[in-house]
């Protein structure tokens, strides 16, 4: 991707992983900002240094911005994401995800045990724009994922999601996901992870999916 594209996605992410109700527009518009800035650093670390090692993929899913008739508002969000250079005067990225061929995804509690070590990739910041739901655009970035993580080299892909977050894990499981590892509650207090001011509560799950390669004669 060129710094454009990456500058859409780490906008979108902001957006999608820190909302911020009306009343704190001031406040949360900023933190947004901040976090988007220090995202588009880490994707162009990555990038740099990861990316041409066949370690890490940046996947985005694009739609016209005439199939986003009836969020116009949402659409002129998405718009403004490529303003440091993405010229989104035809189409809007609306899904983004990571891949990571790594054994242990870092600042998650879970791994996954499948797959020779070396050989398992990880999903990371998986995000649909809410206009662009219920469209079928998650499940085609997974798909996109695992393939891709099969060029990479992985025999397993995993995910992490919250235990609580029930449409996140079923989208996992009607792409082939299952539950391998449920995170203790102990365990995320241990951490910190607090969610509706219920400490521990916030705890994780990952899933797995063993990838298979084709078997040509």
């Amino acid at each position: 991707q060129g710094d454009g594209e990456l500058a859409a996605c780490a906008r979108l992410r902001a957006r999608t992983f820190y909302p911020y109700p009306p009343e704190r527009a001031f406040a949360g518009s900023r933190q947004q900002r901040a976090k988007g800035d220090g995202e588009l650093a880490r994707l162009r670390e990555e990038q740099a240094e990861r990316v041409p090692q066949g370690q890490y993929a940046v996947l985005v899913a694009t739609v016209a911005r005439s199939a986003l008739a009836g969020h116009e508002a949402e659409a002129y969000l998405l718009a403004e994401v490529g303003e440091d250079g993405y010229d989104l005067s035809q189409e809007v990225i609306v899904g983004t995800v990571d891949v990571e061929l790594t054994d242990i995804l870092g600042g998650q509690p879970l791994v996954g045990d499948k797959g020779a070590p070396g050989r398992r990739a990880y999903l990371s910041n998986v995000c649909t724009a809410e206009a662009a739901r219920r469209r079928g655009v998650g499940s085609k970035l997974l798909a996109a994922a695992e393939e891709a993580a099969r060029q990479m080299g992985a025999e397993a892909l995993y995910v992490h999601a919250l235990y609580v977050n029930a449409q996140a894990r079923a989208a996992y499981e009607a792409s082939g996901f299952v539950l391998e590892g449920e995170e203790s509650v102990q365990s995320a207090r241990n951490r910190g992870m607090c969610l509706d001011g219920i400490e521990g509560r916030a705890r994780t799950v990952v899933l797995g999916k063993p990838l298979l390669r084709d078997v040509r004669s």
